[in-house]
Parts: C-alpha cells; sequence; structure tokens
C-alpha cells in the first residue's frame, strides 16, 4: 500500500468517525463500553471479596482445630478453650457460607441493634489484633 492510498484510507476513517461522533453513536458505545467495564470490575471485586472470605473461614478452622488439639483434660480451662473454639468454628462456617454483600450487611445491623457491643467487641478485637502484631 502506497503512502498516498494510506492517507485516503485514513482520511475515510477520520470522516467516518466525524461522522459517527455527529450522529452522537460514538458517545454512546463510549457510555456502554464503560458501563460493561464498571460492573465487570464490581465482579471482579465482589469475587475477590468472596475468596477472602472463604481462606479467612479456612484459617479460622485451622485455629479451632489447633485450640482443640492443644486443649487437654476436663479442666475449666480445657472447657474454655473447647467453647472457644467451637465459637471460632461458627464463624469460619458463616464466613465460608456467606459472600461478602452478606456479611457487610449482616454486620451493619449488628452495629446498628447492639451500638455499645459492637464497640467494645471492636476494641477487644483491636486489642488482640495488636497484641498478635507485636510478637
Amino acid at each position: 500500500m502506497s503512502i498516498r492510498e494510506m492517507t485516503e484510507e485514513a482520511k475515510g476513517v477520520a470522516e467516518d468517525a466525524k461522522q459517527a461522533a455527529e450522529d452522537g453513536t460514538i458517545r454512546e458505545n463510549a457510555g456502554n463500553i464503560a458501563a460493561k467495564v464498571g460492573s465487570k470490575a464490581q465482579g471482579v471485586a465482589a469475587k475477590g471479596q468472596d475468596i477472602g472470605m472463604d481462606k479467612a473461614g479456612d484459617g479460622l478452622e485451622n485455629v479451632a482445630h489447633r485450640m482443640r488439639d492443644r486443649a487437654s483434660g476436663d479442666g475449666v480451662k480445657s472447657a474454655a478453650t473447647s467453647k472457644a473454639a467451637d465459637g471460632i468454628e461458627k464463624t469460619a462456617d458463616y464466613l465460608k457460607g456467606h459472600d461478602a454483600s452478606e456479611f457487610w450487611g449482616d454486620i451493619s445491623a449488628l452495629v446498628r441493634s447492639h451500638p455499645l457491643k459492637a464497640l467494645f467487641g471492636a476494641l477487644i478485637a483491636g486489642y488482640f489484633i495488636g497484641k498478635a502484631m507485636r510478637k
């Protein structure tokens, strides 16, 4: 293809683009493409959150099993450790059985219905997370 033919081809494409812009079709197509990309990005983000929740559930399940393994005997300490492991295991099952939007909806409802308990729970969780990160 010669330079003259490429120039003519480019002029034709430019003319088609100009006509499409005047008709508004480019703007509509760009809007549709942007909406599709946004929707796809939201889907990928939600899937990533769900995968993270599954991994967190698996990790909590492992913690519960290790706690049970270490809790030996019939004493109060063993009973308390076993009860804590049961709670952790229930949390793991919940995380693995619900998606991220359900989780955040439930958290939101819990905080609205019991704000002081939620604040106290967040403080305790923050304390233990901070303690774990220092080690």
